[in-house]
């Protein structure tokens, strides 16, 4: 009779101990129901992400077929590789707490690495007008230039023995007299100005990148920018001054910029007038010991003069009130104002060339000051 009482005080107990066990198991089953739901839905999201790319990349190229057709194609991003992953780089939960879990995380994977796959033999049909053209429409100018084209073969950069930098009115190869002049005016044309006789004329042939406003002026202008009229920002500043459109070169980058400054730890009294012409071209491949066919090299043509600028009443700040100073007032080179540059240029450049365009014996640089202007002038 007592074990009678004790198996049936017992089974209470059992029954709880099932019914935990039988609990326990359901919200496992419930936990991981819920995780393959969530993986179902981190799959759905991306194939829905993968379908909304593949129509943008089909929207792109139709776009794109169109705007050729017509014959004015605009720049469209390049929807590639970069962009499906970005899409794809939504994170899928992954539990790995069951085999079931383990197996939704896989079939995700696998669908990612097809897409990825998928991507890196997609090609997405987008032409682009070339970035470095300042105008990509057509002129007339490029119209009248399509006859003309400088032999690269014979430039420094490939191992020939002109500077394709310089004026060929110079010796150099650049077409500067095909340049129409700012204005029509004579004054502006390049053989006015020689790169030979940048010294003695305190002035320097470029072309404008932009076409002109003046109903004179005809395509993209040339000019001989003068040193002491109208003294432009761009020489105090040595701003770079760009076109794509020179005549001979159109499509390559033709750089120039001047510069007048003090050279660093020189005299007070010393100045530097310094210019600079780029002029990039795809290599000929004709000498592969100087360059690689295809490969983008450059020219570069530089004059740089030191002048030693006498004591005078110069139209300065510091220099007013004075009978006589020097036409800067420091030696260094980040103290000067800006008022001495303009009076060096207007000043004292004028004054220090022969006709012949060497400079005059009491204005030469010598010494430590020639050194210094030297430094200045070889990484300008």
């Amino acid at each position: 009779m007592s074990s009678s009482l004790v198996i049936l005080s017992v089974l209470p107990a059992l029954l709880l101990v099932v019914s935990a066990a039988t609990l326990k198991e359901g919200a496992e089953t419930t936990e991981l129901a819920q995780l393959v739901a969530q993986q179902a839905h981190g799959i759905a999201e991306l194939k829905q992400k993968i379908t909304e790319q593949e129509q943008e990349v089909t929207r792109v190229n139709s776009e794109n077929a169109k705007v050729r057709e017509a014959g004015a194609l605009e720049e469209e991003p390049d929807r590639s590789r970069e962009d499906l992953e970005d899409a794809l780089s939504t994170t899928i939960p992954d539990p790995q707490k069951t085999k079931e879990a383990l197996v939704a995380s896989r079939e995700a994977t696998l669908v990612v690495e097809k897409v990825v796959r998928a991507a890196n033999s997609l090609e997405v049909d987008v032409v682009k007008p070339n970035p470095i053209h300042d105008d990509p429409s057509t002129t007339a100018d490029d119209e009248e230039n399509a006859g003309l084209q400088t032999d690269w073969t014979q430039c420094v950069s490939e191992g020939g023995k002109k500077d394709c930098a310089k004026c060929s009115n110079s010796d150099g190869t650049l077409l500067c007299d095909e340049v129409h002049p700012k204005g029509g005016k004579p004054e502006n044309r390049a053989e006015a100005c020689p790169d030979d006789a940048m010294g003695s004329n305190g002035a320097f042939f470029m072309q404008w990148g932009e076409k002109g406003k003046e109903g004179k002026v005809k395509g993209f202008p040339g000019e001989c920018k003068r040193s002491s009229k109208g003294l432009h920002a761009a020489i105090l500043t040595g701003m770079v001054m760009t076109t794509f459109k020179f005549p001979g070169a159109v499509g390559e980058l033709v750089a120039t910029k001047m510069f007048v400054t003090h050279p660093h730890k020189a005299h007070r009294s010393v100045g530097l007038f310094a210019f600079k012409r780029l002029v990039t071209h795809t290599c000929t491949g004709k000498r592969p010991t100087f360059c690689k066919k295809g490969t983008k090299v450059a020219d570069v043509y530089k004059e740089a003069y030191c002048v030693k600028c006498p004591k005078a009443r110069y139209n300065t700040t510091k220099c007013k009130g004075k009978a006589k100073c020097t036409v800067f007032h420091t030696h260094r080179s980040t103290e000067i104002e800006p008022d001495e540059r303009v009076a060096f240029i207007k000043q004292c450049l004028p004054n220090a060339f022969h006709v012949n365009g060497t400079i005059k014996t009491q204005y030469e640089c010598t010494g430590d000051n020639a050194k210094y202007a030297r430094a200045v002038a070889m990484s300008f």
